[in-house]
Protein backbone atom coordinates (compact mmCIF):
# COMPACT_ATOMS: atom_id res chain seq x y z
CA UNK A 1 0.00 0.00 0.00
CA UNK A 2 3.05 2.30 0.87
CA UNK A 3 4.28 1.70 -2.91
CA UNK A 4 0.19 2.45 -4.53
CA UNK A 5 -1.13 4.86 -2.02
CA UNK A 6 2.11 6.49 -0.77
CA UNK A 7 3.35 6.21 2.94
CA UNK A 8 1.59 9.61 3.79
CA UNK A 9 -1.81 8.55 2.94
CA UNK A 10 -1.42 4.91 4.44
CA UNK A 11 -0.36 6.42 8.12
CA UNK A 12 -2.88 9.45 7.50
CA UNK A 13 -5.54 6.76 7.02
CA UNK A 14 -4.35 4.69 9.51
CA UNK A 15 -4.83 7.78 12.10
CA UNK A 16 -8.59 8.37 10.78
CA UNK A 17 -9.53 4.59 11.31
CA UNK A 18 -7.26 5.14 15.54
CA UNK A 19 -10.10 8.47 15.57
CA UNK A 20 -13.47 6.59 14.07
CA UNK A 21 -12.77 3.88 15.99
CA UNK A 22 -12.74 5.78 19.48
CA UNK A 23 -15.65 7.34 17.68
CA UNK A 24 -17.65 3.69 16.97
CA UNK A 25 -17.43 3.10 20.22
CA UNK A 26 -18.20 5.90 22.01
CA UNK A 27 -21.71 5.57 19.74
CA UNK A 28 -20.89 8.47 17.57
CA UNK A 29 -21.57 6.50 14.35
CA UNK A 30 -21.78 9.32 11.99
CA UNK A 31 -18.59 10.77 12.36
CA UNK A 32 -16.95 7.46 12.92
CA UNK A 33 -18.55 6.14 9.02
CA UNK A 34 -16.99 9.75 7.89
CA UNK A 35 -13.95 9.17 9.05
CA UNK A 36 -13.65 5.67 8.08
CA UNK A 37 -14.66 6.88 4.81
CA UNK A 38 -11.74 9.10 4.51
CA UNK A 39 -9.62 6.85 5.33
CA UNK A 40 -11.07 4.07 2.46
CA UNK A 41 -10.33 6.91 0.25
CA UNK A 42 -6.77 7.56 1.08
CA UNK A 43 -5.67 4.13 1.35
CA UNK A 44 -8.32 2.07 -0.89
CA UNK A 45 -5.98 -1.29 -0.18
CA UNK A 46 -7.48 -1.92 3.30
CA UNK A 47 -10.19 -3.89 3.04
CA UNK A 48 -10.91 -3.01 7.02
CA UNK A 49 -11.22 0.88 6.04
CA UNK A 50 -14.63 -0.09 3.92
CA UNK A 51 -15.83 -2.81 6.28
CA UNK A 52 -16.01 0.03 9.66
CA UNK A 53 -17.86 2.48 7.21
CA UNK A 54 -20.19 0.28 6.40
CA UNK A 55 -21.00 -0.81 9.42
CA UNK A 56 -20.71 2.47 11.16
CA UNK A 57 -23.58 3.37 8.75
CA UNK A 58 -25.49 0.04 9.56
CA UNK A 59 -25.13 1.30 13.57
CA UNK A 60 -26.96 4.51 11.82
CA UNK A 61 -29.74 2.26 9.79
CA UNK A 62 -28.48 3.62 6.57
CA UNK A 63 -28.66 -0.02 4.99
CA UNK A 64 -28.53 0.66 1.31
CA UNK A 65 -25.32 3.20 1.90
CA UNK A 66 -23.70 0.52 3.72
CA UNK A 67 -23.92 -1.88 0.62
CA UNK A 68 -21.66 -0.91 -1.66
CA UNK A 69 -18.91 -0.23 1.07
CA UNK A 70 -19.64 -4.41 1.68
CA UNK A 71 -19.83 -5.31 -2.00
CA UNK A 72 -16.29 -3.32 -2.72
CA UNK A 73 -14.87 -5.54 -0.34
CA UNK A 74 -16.09 -8.73 -1.64
CA UNK A 75 -15.05 -7.79 -5.56
CA UNK A 76 -12.31 -5.89 -5.35
CA UNK A 77 -10.24 -7.01 -2.18
CA UNK A 78 -12.12 -10.39 -0.97
CA UNK A 79 -10.24 -11.20 2.67
CA UNK A 80 -11.78 -14.52 1.99
CA UNK A 81 -12.62 -14.48 5.88
CA UNK A 82 -16.58 -14.29 5.73
CA UNK A 83 -16.38 -10.70 7.63
CA UNK A 84 -17.47 -8.55 4.99
CA UNK A 85 -20.30 -11.33 3.37
CA UNK A 86 -21.40 -11.55 6.94
CA UNK A 87 -22.35 -7.53 7.44
CA UNK A 88 -23.52 -7.88 4.05
CA UNK A 89 -26.19 -9.89 4.90
CA UNK A 90 -27.11 -7.85 7.93
CA UNK A 91 -27.93 -4.96 5.71
CA UNK A 92 -29.78 -7.12 3.35
CA UNK A 93 -32.17 -8.58 6.28
CA UNK A 94 -32.95 -4.96 8.00
CA UNK A 95 -33.60 -3.78 4.01
CA UNK A 96 -36.01 -7.14 4.30
CA UNK A 97 -34.00 -9.26 1.66
CA UNK A 98 -33.69 -12.39 3.42
CA UNK A 99 -32.95 -14.61 0.50
CA UNK A 100 -30.00 -12.94 -0.04
CA UNK A 101 -29.10 -12.53 3.44
CA UNK A 102 -29.37 -16.08 3.46
CA UNK A 103 -27.26 -16.68 0.54
CA UNK A 104 -24.26 -14.19 1.83
CA UNK A 105 -24.28 -16.21 5.34
CA UNK A 106 -23.95 -19.52 2.76
CA UNK A 107 -20.85 -18.11 1.55
CA UNK A 108 -19.59 -16.81 5.33
CA UNK A 109 -19.63 -19.97 6.66
CA UNK A 110 -17.69 -21.37 3.69
CA UNK A 111 -15.26 -19.02 4.58
CA UNK A 112 -15.60 -20.13 8.67
CA UNK A 113 -16.96 -16.80 9.96
CA UNK A 114 -18.15 -18.47 13.25
CA UNK A 115 -20.87 -15.34 13.60
CA UNK A 116 -22.67 -16.68 10.70
CA UNK A 117 -23.38 -20.08 11.69
CA UNK A 118 -26.34 -19.21 14.03
CA UNK A 119 -27.56 -16.36 11.57
CA UNK A 120 -27.46 -18.14 8.65
CA UNK A 121 -30.13 -21.12 10.05
CA UNK A 122 -32.06 -18.00 11.25
CA UNK A 123 -31.81 -16.19 8.46
CA UNK A 124 -32.40 -19.43 5.90
CA UNK A 125 -35.64 -20.96 7.55
CA UNK A 126 -37.31 -17.48 7.87
CA UNK A 127 -36.25 -17.29 4.20
CA UNK A 128 -38.19 -20.66 3.50
CA UNK A 129 -40.84 -19.39 5.44
CA UNK A 130 -41.33 -16.16 3.09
Amino acid sequence: DYVLYTKKNVDSALNLAKEAKILFESGVYDSASNLYISASNLNPGDYTHFENAGLSLIRQSKYLEAIPYFNHVIDSLNPENGKAEYLLASAYEYTGNIKKACELLEISTSYNFKLAFDARIKACLKSQEN
